[in-house]
């Protein structure tokens, strides 16, 4: 028990170094989505750094809060900072994910894109994402924005 306690204690301690260590990422992302239903519709867009393929490991850089709009096209900017991948992974897996209601039923979907792969030395990402209709589009039907 005290082995694998103090073997747990190092690996956090080898684990944070790791960490302080590093200068940050700063990241900025921009793009305008557009819905073609000529009806009031919400989105919700978040950047993250993927880990494992698991929702709830990965690192949220951050996040353009649930907007509503009666316009064709909305623009939107995210930006944030990360401090590493982690033990033995040396790149970030960017993701950006739309959760909207421009569909024809009216029923909230979500889609990503994974716009860069990035190595986690690199100072400064910028990712600019042209206009894209979100009409219909992405298959994961979902409850909430978030």
């Amino acid at each position: 028990m005290r082995t694998t306690l103090g073997l747990l204690l190092l690996i956090g301690a080898v684990s944070c170094r790791f960490f302080l260590d590093r200068d940050p990422t700063s990241f900025f992302a921009n793009g305008t989505l557009s819905c073609k239903l000529n009806k009031t519709w919400c989105f919700h867009v978040k950047m993250y750094e993927d880990d494992f393929g698991f929702e709830f490991a990965n690192d949220v850089i951050d996040f353009y809060g649930t907007r509503c709009t009666s316009l064709e096209q909305h623009e939107y900017e995210l930006s944030g900072n990360q401090f590493g991948d982690g033990l033995w992974n040396e790149e970030y897996e960017i993701n950006i994910s739309v959760t909207h209601n421009c569909t024809i039923s009216g029923k909230k979907r979500r889609f990503r894109r994974m716009p860069q792969i990035v190595p986690v030395e690199t100072p400064r990402v910028e990712i600019t994402l042209d206009l894209l209709d979100v009409t219909d589009l992405g298959n994961e039907f979902v409850e909430h924005y978030v």
